[in-house]
């Protein structure tokens, strides 16, 4: 067995070594290239979203109801767009102002608090931000990872092959 790296006992070490004396990653490959594309298609097509911030903003594009929304759906709201600090979340309604244009569509949007006398305490956040924040997963981090060791698989498959050659 030929060691690229220097002989030694620690952990990585053993796992490259070992990698590098595989017989054949040609499945490994395409094991982890077909995970990284599943998961790819399921970011991009939004299966990974929240379906609570995709909710609330159908409701600004497009509702014409009132909020009509659960109370866990308004605290993640106001956990990512919070109240000014001398407010208390029992004086307030969301409400929401829209400009739309003579074809229908939505100019801009925007969600606002506004206490219990209509009075509005301040813009929570516009229609860029809610998107923004609508679109935000913890889950990007998959296509990431499974790229990143099919990379490696295929890294330490070439070097492989170039052992056997010389």
């Amino acid at each position: 067995m030929r060691f690229l790296l220097l002989p030694g006992k620690s952990f990585t070490n053993i796992i490259l070594n070992y990698l590098i004396t595989l017989p054949d990653l040609k499945a490994a490959i395409l094991i982890s290239q077909g995970i990284t594309s599943v998961l790819s298609f399921l970011y991009l097509v939004g299966w990974f979203r929240d379906s609570d911030k995709k909710k609330i903003l159908d409701w600004l594009l497009s509702s014409d109801n009132e909020f009509p929304f659960e109370e866990r759906i308004v605290r993640k709201f106001v956990k990512k767009f919070p109240l000014p600090e001398n407010e208390s979340e029992s004086t307030y309604s969301l409400s929401k102002m829209r400009v739309l244009s003579p074809g229908g569509g939505v100019l801009s949007a925007a969600i606002r608090y506004v206490r219990e006398d209509s009075t509005v305490v301040k813009d929570a956040a516009t229609l860029d931000e809610i998107r923004k924040w609508s679109e935000e997963t913890p889950y990007g981090w998959l296509v990431f990872t499974t790229s990143f060791i099919g990379f490696t698989i295929t890294f330490f498959s070439y070097i492989q092959s170039y052992l056997k050659q010389g």
